[in-house]
């Protein structure tokens, strides 16, 4: 879109990275797109999501209801209509009338704030702080009241104990992260610019590249880089998994920062301390995923469960767990054929070393760990809507090892670092000292993940390298 002459090398045969779903026989299975903030024009974001997505090919679902909580005999409907969930939370504990409403009324403000995007901070001059800070005083003000704010802290706010734990489970192991990552979240949904794009992950990658390509770029799959060519401190290309070299002005990675300087740039002196930096930022935990094609409907289900276990699962060294996130696919007739539904259920795991070594010291035993897992994930399906078993048509069984063999990701984190007080809000080096013409990009860079962020920092890197070149950024 800038004038330059474009090739993206992707190792798998698809793009798009952990944004991906997996196709098996009738089904399709995906655990990555269950939300897109700014899927309409109601949220600022949908301005930046649009120079790249073109949404009159994107059918957007609003759902009533973000994600239904059970804990024990009680239930909590997450309204995406913040008035609506304030009545839900009351329902459990009208004795927190104070906290559920200061909780709902963020979630109304949230929506209503803009999200900065439109200039890098690395290109900030002292009139661009200015402005910043005289335009966006009121999300500066905003952000600053709820970033130190973790989700464990308030849910200490709520006198019962009930709302308590079913709050937590909203996004469970996600305790520390900072309750402004909930706040945004359901903001965006209060004003219905966080609907589910029917397709998924694979359509909003179809249109990505749908787009790439009718720019002008050149895209080859399987076809993995696993060097970054460097000569007098200055990127000259990448060599290829078959030893090819492949010549380059400059060099944008994707990959995570650890693995771009560890693995991509081994034998590169950084001066930047980031890799070890990198070492001790907090990410989101790895997943266990449990995908099932299913001959029968849930039309009367909600679309996303946040449920509790028959029996505790002991992985061992891998931790014990007890809660599950479970996506009915009804709402997405192109997931399966009619008559038919995709089940995905995510377990939360911060240990993916474990998996990671179990695959590679004992694959047989890796094999029996997954299935046993699965069967107790299917038990629990079984006791809970009944007739499960018995009309699986399909099983897919992914570990945080899966997950890494796949895109190298660092840990297995599915959706990179943490918003966590200390991180959310900022970003990482976009390059690195001292090697010139290189460019760091994607979901790494800054603390929460998902498509939106990766465009805006996409859009950024693409400001930065035009700044350098001394030419006019366009986005048309």
């Amino acid at each position: 879109m800038n004038g330059y002459s474009t090739t993206i090398f992707e190792k798998n045969s698809e793009c798009g990275g952990v944004s991906y779903a997996w196709k098996r026989g009738d089904y399709t299975f995906d655990g990555a797109s269950n939300w897109l903030a700014g899927s309409s024009p109601a949220s600022s974001m949908h301005n930046l999501l649009s120079e790249l997505l073109d949404f009159s090919q994107l059918e957007i679902i609003d759902p009533d209801i973000f994600i239904t909580v059970e804990h024990q005999q009680s239930t909590l409907n997450v309204y995406c209509d913040a008035e609506k969930l304030k009545e839900e939370m009351l329902r459990i504990a009208p004795e927190d009338f104070r906290i559920i409403k200061k909780f709902t009324d963020a979630i109304k403000t949230a929506g209503t704030v803009s999200l900065p995007y439109s200039k890098p901070p690395e290109l900030f001059n002292l009139w661009d702080y200015c402005t910043f800070l005289f335009s966006q005083s009121s999300f500066i003000r905003f952000f600053l009241k709820w970033k130190r704010v973790t989700i464990k802290k308030l849910s200490l706010e709520f006198k019962n104990n009930t709302l308590r734990e079913l709050f937590l489970r909203i996004f469970p192991r996600h305790e520390h992260f900072s309750v402004m990552s909930v706040i945004l979240t359901l903001g965006w949904m209060n004003i219905k610019s966080g609907g589910y794009p029917v397709g998924g992950s694979n359509k909003l990658i179809e249109l990505l590249v749908k787009k790439y390509l009718a720019s002008g770029g050149k895209l080859h799959l399987h076809t993995e880089a696993t060097v970054i060519n460097v000569e007098n401190n200055r990127v000259i290309g990448i060599r290829l998994k078959n030893g090819d070299n492949i010549s380059a002005d400059k060099v944008i990675v994707a990959t995570d920062l650890q693995y771009t300087i560890r693995h991509l740039l081994s034998d590169q002196k950084i001066t930047s301390n980031i890799a070890q930096r990198c070492d001790t930022i907090p990410v989101f935990p790895a997943l266990f995923q449990v995908s099932l094609g299913v001959k029968r409907t849930f039309c009367a289900l909600p679309h996303k469960i946040s449920m509790t276990l028959d029996e505790t699962i002991d992985m061992g060294e891998g931790g014990i767990f007890s809660e599950m996130m479970v996506r009915v696919c009804h709402f997405d007739p192109s997931l399966s054929r009619p008559g038919t539904t995709s089940i995905i259920v995510q377990i939360r795991i911060p240990q993916y070393q474990y998996w990671v070594d179990l695959r590679n010291s004992n694959y047989s035993r890796y094999t029996e760990e997954k299935k046993r897992i699965a069967e107790m994930v299917i038990s629990t399906l079984e006791r809970r809507f009944g007739s499960i078993r018995s009309v699986i048509e399909n099983i897919d069984i992914a570990t945080p090892a899966t997950f890494i063999r796949y895109t190298n990701i660092f840990k297995g984190s599915y959706q990179g670092w943490a918003p966590v007080p200390s991180m959310i809000g900022k970003t990482l080096p976009k390059t690195l000292k001292p090697v010139k013409n290189l460019y760091i990009t994607g979901q790494w860079v800054w603390a929460a993940g998902g498509i939106p962020g990766v465009i805006r920092i996409a859009r950024h890197t693409a400001q930065i390298i035009c700044h350098n070149d001394k030419r006019k950024f366009s986005v048309r």
